[in-house]
């Protein structure tokens, strides 16, 4: 018969939606580190979990047509990283641009600006992350999709944004969005205020 904390553990994992993911300290109201590690690897064993990462579990996502386990992306991962090592990430780069929906490329190597240590992740022999440290001043209000709009302002060339990558990256943010990142422009350049002021005419729209 299993003890109370382990059948906690295995009574939340069961409660919560295919593809969730957790990390030890999600278990500390219940046990400690130790223990909770010992029942989900016995999860991973049982195959009720996969671990995409070391001290990353999630409960599979299942592809009911084919009847297969859904991976994990490599941009979920990373999230999941820094949410383990309590540290903010927003998506940069080409990494930025494909998440937008202003690439179709997938990136080789994702790569975040994080205000954690600068790393490289080797998450498999095709999934490598890059973390590089750029403090805490460029994150907006804490929302790293607001925060990956603006790196990929900085990004982009001038010309390189013409009308219809604008309406683009002004369908992924709301109203609420656009004034935090509009009022966190007003410390930039006059180009990145450009560039936001124009978004605003198409959220306006």
């Amino acid at each position: 018969m299993k003890d109370n904390s382990s059948e906690k553990i295995r009574r939340r994992i069961r409660s919560s939606k295919q593809g969730r993911f957790f990390i030890l300290n999600d278990f500390l109201d219940i046990t400690s580190r130790n223990t909770a590690k010992v029942e989900l690897n016995k999860l991973v064993n049982e195959g009720k979990l996969i671990r995409p990462y070391n001290g990353i579990y999630q409960k599979p996502k299942i592809n009911k047509k084919f009847n297969f386990k859904v991976p994990p992306t490599t941009h979920e991962i990373a999230r999941q990283i820094a949410r383990k090592n309590n540290q903010q990430i927003a998506p940069a780069g080409d990494t930025a641009l494909n998440l937008l929906g202003l690439s179709t490329q997938v990136p080789a190597i994702y790569e975040y600006i994080t205000n954690g240590p600068s790393r490289k992740i080797k998450i498999s022999r095709n999934q490598i992350v890059i973390f590089k440290h750029s403090g805490t001043k460029k994150f907006i209000n804490d929302n790293a999709d607001n925060t990956m709009i603006f790196e990929t302002l900085h990004f982009l060339k001038f010309d390189e944004l013409d009308d219809h990558k604008l309406k683009i990256l002004s369908n992924n943010i709301d109203r609420n969005r656009y004034n935090q990142l509009s009022n966190f422009a007003k410390g930039s350049t006059e180009k990145v205020r450009n560039i936001i002021d124009k978004m605003g005419e198409y959220i306006n729209a």
